[in-house]
C-alpha cells in the first residue's frame, strides 16, 4: 500500500517537526526569529531521523530476505519526511503571524 507508506512518512515528518517547534521555541519561549532557521531545523532534523529509519528499514529487510530496500522508494520517504517536516515549518511561521 504505497499511499499509506507516503502517508506515514508525511507523518512522521509532522511530528518530528512538532517536536523541534516545541523542543526549540514553544517550550523556553523563546521567540521566533527567522523562517528559514525554522525551515531548516525542521527539515534537517526530520531528515536525520528519517535516514535512521531508512537504515533501520534496509538493515532488517537485509537480514530477511537478503535485499536493501529500492532506490526510488527511500528518496520517495525521505521527500515526504521533508514535506512534513516543511509543513510544520510553514504553519508555525504563519500562526504567529510573521508572514
Amino acid at each position: 500500500m504505497r499511499w499509506l507508506d507516503n502517508l506515514m512518512h508525511f507523518a512522521g515528518g509532522v511530528w518530528l517537526a512538532c517536536l523541534v517547534v516545541w523542543w526549540q521555541y514553544l517550550r523556553p519561549a523563546i521567540p521566533l526569529q527567522d523562517f528559514w532557521i525554522l525551515l531548516a531545523e525542521c527539515i534537517i532534523f526530520s531528515i536525520i531521523i528519517g535516514l535512521g529509519w531508512e537504515i533501520y528499514e534496509g538493515f532488517f529487510r537485509f537480514i530477511k530476505e537478503g535485499n536493501i530496500n529500492e532506490m526510488s522508494d527511500t528518496i520517495s520517504d525521505l521527500v515526504f519526511d521533508m514535506m512534513g517536516g516543511a509543513s510544520v515549518a510553514i504553519f508555525m511561521w504563519t500562526k504567529i503571524g510573521r508572514v
